[in-house]
């Protein structure tokens, strides 16, 4: 477990939030065309921030 102590630490731990955030968000859509969830993984796309990487272009081409 952390903790958070000083101010600065909150601010570090916000930054790496937001810096991983999207990449989190990418790997989740990633399992939900997995799971041919299309649906679902539209409105995630449209509501949150995500990190394209090459296999999610490639996947989304694929299944149109």
């Amino acid at each position: 477990m952390a903790q958070v102590q000083t101010a600065d630490e909150i601010k570090q731990l916000k930054t790496s939030f937001r810096l991983r955030f999207p990449v989190l968000m990418s790997t989740i859509i990633k399992i939900l065309l997995y799971r041919k969830e299309v649906g679902l993984a539209c409105l995630l796309t449209s509501y949150y921030e995500i990190s394209l990487d090459e296999d999610l272009i490639f996947g989304a081409i694929e299944n149109n």
